[in-house]
């Protein structure tokens, strides 16, 4: 089978979502699978993570990974995430792998970077499945990332949920990795 994997992150860095994804790229690559991976490039922080490359082109036998144009998540250099300039590529891509399905992990995060649900109007204009995997509760992590008076905290919450909502109601399935992320995403609508 041919999948297609857009990812907000990918080795070198180290994360729920990077580790979750090496694992299955191994198991798949084991059952004969062929693999496209587009995620974030790393070659801005090469003083961090010098071996960046390594986790670029082919890294295992029918596994490509492609790094597309990436900026700080939320203010973190170190966590990139796709910028919109990534949106034109990641359909050149698509369209040359010709994937039998298209997997995204962390859409809603996608979604912050290239402003649309990545890989779902590809998938409609080919028939094929599209499907997100929710990851990460970003709605409880806003008090984190902003300080702010506890109103404006919950009415964030409020429209990121909104949101959320949206982007991962534009894939056909949504893909938990544990029965509290399915408990959240539930919750989430």
């Amino acid at each position: 089978m041919k999948i297609a994997i857009i990812s907000s992150g990918f080795l070198p860095v180290v994360d729920g979502v990077t580790v979750s994804l090496y694992h299955r790229l191994r198991s798949l690559s084991q059952r004969g699978h062929q693999m496209l991976v587009l995620c974030p490039s790393y070659e801005s922080l090469a003083s961090i993570y010098p071996q960046w490359q390594q986790w670029s082109g082919e890294i295992m036998p029918g596994v490509q990974v492609v790094n597309l144009p990436s900026e700080p998540f939320m203010g973190v250099e170190f966590e990139r995430n796709l910028s919109r300039q990534a949106n034109p590529m990641i359909q050149a891509e698509l369209t040359a792998f010709q994937p039998e399905i298209v997997h995204v992990d962390e859409p809603d995060r996608l979604f912050l970077g290239t402003l649309n649900a990545p890989g779902v109007a590809y998938a409609k204009k080919y028939g094929i499945p599209c499907v997100g995997c929710y990851h990460t509760n970003f709605v409880d992590y806003i008090e984190d990332f902003f300080p702010l008076p506890r109103p404006i905290v919950r009415l964030m919450q409020w429209v990121s949920t909104q949101i959320i909502r949206r982007v991962f109601q534009a894939y056909d399935a949504t893909l938990v990795s544990n029965p509290v992320a399915e408990r959240r995403a539930q919750q989430l609508g």
